[in-house]
């Protein structure tokens, strides 16, 4: 199985133990509905209520996801980003979950 398949399925996991809503975005989906392209990290727009970052976060590790440095919780409330790696096994790989803000991204989550 290669590493995006793996950090794809815990990603989706995490996301559904946690009832957050997403959508797949990036290089990724780029490659599954048009042409193929380089990428080093998946997307993800999610719907996630600032609140609850801590704990998302803290929930996250049971699915080999963490928290890419030690000021993630903090670079997320103000940005809107939570950069995270992967790590399970022998696999290991980035994400980058951009908590959805506008009306554009809530309607591609709500459509995706």
């Amino acid at each position: 199985m290669n590493s995006f398949r793996t950090l794809l399925k815990s990603l989706v996991r995490l996301l559904s133990a946690e009832k957050v809503k997403y959508a797949i975005l990036g290089g990724i989906a780029v490659s599954l509905y048009g042409e193929p392209r380089f990428t080093d990290d998946v997307d993800v727009n999610i719907l996630l209520e600032k609140a609850r970052i801590s704990a998302f976060l803290n929930k996250a590790k049971k699915f080999g996801l963490m928290p890419r440095f030690a000021g993630t919780g903090k670079l997320a409330w103000k940005t809107g980003v939570i950069p995270m790696l992967f790590r399970k096994s022998k696999v290991s790989g980035r994400a980058d979950l951009i908590i959805a803000e506008n009306v554009l991204e809530f309607n591609a989550i709500k459509r995706a």
